[in-house]
């Protein structure tokens, strides 16, 4: 990362660990270091240039790349350094990925982080409708449903395009932000999920009338 040869940055990272401004640390298959302190970190970080920094979070992107374009631990650090780097199409799969990660693991902050990025503002993409609906079940976990209203006004908005199976399981959702048309909004629900042959939907929304 730092232009050196690993023959000539050795001895200089050595010299830093021996003073503790570093730490050793372990990212993937390979060791790093990172600062022993945060305000150290933070006062460098704000003293380089945007344009250095900028370059720095691509190299940074692409090296951590190399071994963690699977590895879910890099995820997140993959999404941060590629949006400071001003590469918006790789931070925002990464993003998407660590999202979905911490949602299967009930990690449901670190997932409103990342699955929030990706949802500014949502697209009919099926993948885009998949992770607005994984936000909204989110937002209702942490008891935050009211901040689910703009990504559910814009699912509404794009609802024409959104494929029918996506239609029945917004009905869902519907019925818990109004509450007074629940069952209207349900039914309509199990219509929808009739008519594309998905059962299970059609199971939840039956399940939500109850």
């Amino acid at each position: 990362m730092s232009g050196l040869a690993e023959p000539a940055a050795s001895p200089l990272l050595d010299s830093l660990e021996k003073a503790r401004l570093l730490l050793p640390d372990t990212w993937g298959v390979r060791p790093y270091v990172r600062f022993a302190d945060a305000m150290l970190r933070d006062a460098v970080y704000a003293a380089t240039p945007f344009e250095v920094k900028r370059d720095i979070h691509a190299r940074m992107a692409r090296f951590l790349e190399r071994d963690g374009a699977s590895v879910p631990k890099l995820w997140p650090a993959l999404a941060h350094h590629f949006r400071a780097a001003g590469e918006d199409r790789p931070a925002r799969r990464y993003a998407r990925l660590a999202g979905r990660d911490a949602y299967s693991r009930a990690d449901q902050i670190t997932a409103l982080e990342h699955l929030e990025r990706v949802c500014r503002p949502p697209t009919s993409d099926p993948e885009d409708v998949e992770d607005a609906f994984r936000l909204m079940d989110v937002y209702e976990s942490l008891g935050k449903w009211a901040d689910a209203a703009p990504v559910l006004a814009e699912l509404q908005r794009l609802e024409p395009a959104l494929t029918l199976p996506h239609r029945a399981r917004l009905r869902n959702y519907l019925a818990i932000q109004t509450p007074g048309d629940a069952e209207a909004l349900l039914l309509e629900g199990v219509r929808l999920a009739q008519e594309c042959g998905e059962v299970l939907l059609e199971a939840k929304a039956r399940l939500n009338l109850v």
